[in-house]
């Protein structure tokens, strides 16, 4: 999103650094570079000169047989590269200005940037235009010039500006101290474990912080500007007990009562955005349609826990993972497209290895949440991101996963849908370390049948089979009378594998 502020040349030069850290990519052509990047074979060139220039001590470029390969050193991050480019841009300079102060004429800014009125006036069009495209109500003035944004535009935005400006040890705050903002969070995050979630990151202590300097130099959110209800205010306040509720800010101390809260919540908490699992009730939710579709969510959650035998995970964990999702959904588009801004390939590897654990497990827990956060329309790098945190938040995931992987696979098909479905889930709860049932929902293919990949079938009398030893017409069959065979037919499989194992061993 912020990139789209930098220059055209500043943009391909980011994402030529981008591609190479990925770690599946070791040389690529000039030709099938320029293509991804989408310039000419002559502007390609002349970038890769530019960037071994400017990163000679951050990274190596080579170039040999019209491959191109960059191996960019440890210590430097992609935050680094693009904080590098974002000094050097003209809109990101007048950005950090007038977030700071107004300018009274353009002539005067002018000078403070070292640039001509017409160079000035094209940066302002260019950050307008930003704004414009990505719905942001804010505007740059020219008589005064300054920013033309609300107090919550202002607390929304300004910390995403910061955080790509300044370094995360740079502290931007001049009332406020870390540890002011430390103790306010432990007090709210003591009863909610959706904020101890996002307690380790650094942009989260930036908002809240940025939340109580504007408060303390009297620069107020207004009552209504943002959505969020006394109930709510009211809900919070009660879970911080009575002898904790008093803070400082700018060394100055304060109580804890609704008008404050409403004040250092602004552009974070609002009425949408569940703290506690007990909230996990319809009086909590503005509309039932919400608390329906969060309900279903738990459940769904909850039939893949014990589908997959995962059994470290506890209920308030997966409340947790409920709230996770939901609030993802109510948050500013744009703060949500700052958290999958940078991990695009740590997001992609850590998903391989859990797709290589169980890739059936990810597909169906992902599918639950596509389905869920479907409405709010989140796609992309977004939708990753909420897959990713969503698998790392997953207690012992990787453990439980190794323990309860099935070692083979088998297909119910009968003339019953209904009947295949629940059956397959009867005997998943029966099987879950040994074997995964599947059932099909599509029209039975004659030919396609004899080329499944199953260890082993069970079926009806209608439907024909060539895997005659691994298949069993379950139509007039007890449940015990299958659940013995596929046990004998289990044990079968383990004997012929470890044969051959054996045999391989022999060569």
């Amino acid at each position: 999103m912020r990139y789209r502020l930098l220059s055209q040349k500043a943009q391909r030069q980011l994402h030529i650094i981008k591609i190479f850290y990925d770690p599946e990519i070791k040389a690529v052509s000039t030709r099938q570079l320029a293509k991804m990047i989408g310039c000419s074979l002559s502007i390609l060139l002349k970038d890769l000169e530019e960037i071994e220039t400017l990163y000679d001590q951050e990274l190596t470029l080579k170039r040999e047989d019209g491959q191109v390969y960059i191996v960019i050193h440890t210590d430097y991050t992609y935050g680094y590269f693009f904080q590098s480019y974002a000094h050097a841009c003209s809109e990101f300079m007048i950005l950090d200005t007038l977030f700071k102060r107004q300018i009274n004429t353009m002539d005067e800014a002018a000078e403070i940037f070292y640039m001509s009125r017409t160079s000035l006036s094209r940066a302002i069009q260019r950050i307008n235009n930003f704004f414009t495209d990505l719905e942001i109500p804010a505007q740059i003035t020219k008589s005064p010039l300054k920013l033309d944004m609300s107090e919550t535009v202002y607390r929304t935005y300004y910390p995403l500006f910061l955080d790509i400006y300044y370094s995360v040890d740079e502290w931007l705050c001049k009332d406020v101290t870390y540890q002011e903002v430390l103790d306010f969070f432990l007090k709210v995050s003591d009863h909610s474990n959706f904020i101890e979630f996002y307690m380790k990151n650094p942009f989260i202590y930036l908002r809240l912080a940025i939340n109580m300097q504007r408060t303390f130099e009297g620069s107020l959110v207004a009552k209504g500007e943002w959505a969020v209800s006394d109930t709510k205010l009211e809900h919070i306040l009660k879970k911080i007990p009575e002898d904790k509720r008093q803070i400082t800010i700018g060394g100055r101390s304060y109580t804890i009562d609704k008008p404050l809260l409403y004040q250092l919540s602004a552009g974070i908490v609002d009425d949408h955005i569940i703290l506690y699992p007990q909230c996990l009730k319809q009086a909590y939710f503005p509309q039932i349609a919400y608390f329906n579709r969060l309900k279903a969510l738990y459940q769904q959650l909850k039939h893949l826990s014990i589908s997959y035998q995962l059994i470290s995970i506890t209920d308030e964990q997966l409340q947790l993972i409920s709230i996770i999702i939901h609030n993802y959904c109510f948050m500013n588009r744009i703060v949500r497209e700052y958290f999958s801004d940078f991990n695009v390939f740590s997001i992609a590897d850590y998903r391989k290895m859990i797709m290589d654990l169980n890739d059936d497990f990810v597909s169906e827990l992902e599918a639950c949440i596509y389905e869920f956060i479907e409405p709010f329309k989140i796609q992309g790098p977004s939708y990753g991101q909420l897959c990713f945190t969503v698998l790392t938040v997953w207690t012992n995931l990787i453990n439980d996963l190794k323990a309860g992987k099935p070692r083979y696979k088998a297909l119910i098909s009968t003339e019953n849908y209904y009947f295949d479905r629940a059956y397959a889930d009867y005997l998943n709860g029966q099987f879950c370390n040994s074997i995964k049932f599947y059932n099909t929902d599509q029209p039975w293919n004659w030919v396609d049948a004899q080329k499944l990949d199953y260890d082993l079938y069970l079926i009806s009398h209608k439907i024909p089979c060539d895997h005659k030893e691994s298949s069993l017409i379950i139509t007039n069959l007890s449940t015990k009378q299958v659940v013995e065979w596929v046990k004998s037919k289990v044990q079968l499989l383990d004997e012929q594998n470890k044969m051959g194992e054996l045999r391989i061993g022999d060569s």
